[in-house]
């Protein structure tokens, strides 16, 4: 899953809620989880002559999950039997 965002970091390095933007996704709610977390984030602001500025981020969130499969016997689910009644 990945999500992408930008949004504007303010000169004591904290992202402005209000500027966050979503670029794609590729699950609606992996999106809003990363969102939701993006307030919190913190930076080192950026600096211009010296003096701290706001700067536009691009922000890149991915998570990747592994299936295993085993042919072996014992990687296999046991049985379900029908219910007694």
């Amino acid at each position: 899953m990945r999500a992408d965002f930008t949004f504007v970091v303010d000169t004591l390095g904290v992202p402005d809620p209000l500027t966050i933007r979503d670029v794609t996704a590729t699950s609606i709610d992996f999106q809003q989880a990363v969102r939701d977390v993006i307030p919190r984030l913190r930076y080192e602001p950026a600096q211009l002559n010296g003096a701290p500025v706001r700067q536009i981020v691009a922000y890149r969130q991915s998570v990747g999950i592994r299936v295993v499969i085993s042919s072996s016997p014992s990687g296999r689910p046991p049985t379900s039997r029908p219910p007694r009644c």
